[in-house]
């Protein structure tokens, strides 16, 4: 198994930009899964393919890969009538609304 100086991050902005570089080369997200704490369960991959083969790992990805849809929206917060919630997140205007 290949060894690797990896770099623990945390969740803040910083964290996130080595966690998506890291992310980059779908060989490297494989290898620190088999060899990180995770690789003590001896995962099996679901579409097993030759990972040091460029063709296969294209064709996995164009033909796996998809895309989460997640609508959100934002109101303004705060203690002021022109916020939609207040500071205890309750909908002005609305009574019983949870």
């Amino acid at each position: 198994m290949d060894e690797f100086d990896i770099i623990v991050v945390g969740g803040g902005s910083a964290g996130c930009a080595v966690a998506g570089r890291l992310a980059e080369d779908g060989r490297r997200v494989h290898r620190i899964v088999a060899a990180g704490p995770l690789g003590a369960y001896q995962p099996r991959d679901r579409h097993p393919i030759d990972i040091d083969d460029d063709d296969s790992l294209d064709r996995l990805i164009r033909n796996r890969a998809d895309t989460v849809y997640h609508p959100a929206g934002t109101c303004r917060m705060g203690g002021d009538s022109d916020s939609v919630v207040d500071l205890t997140l309750s909908l002005r205007g609305l009574e019983g609304l949870w």
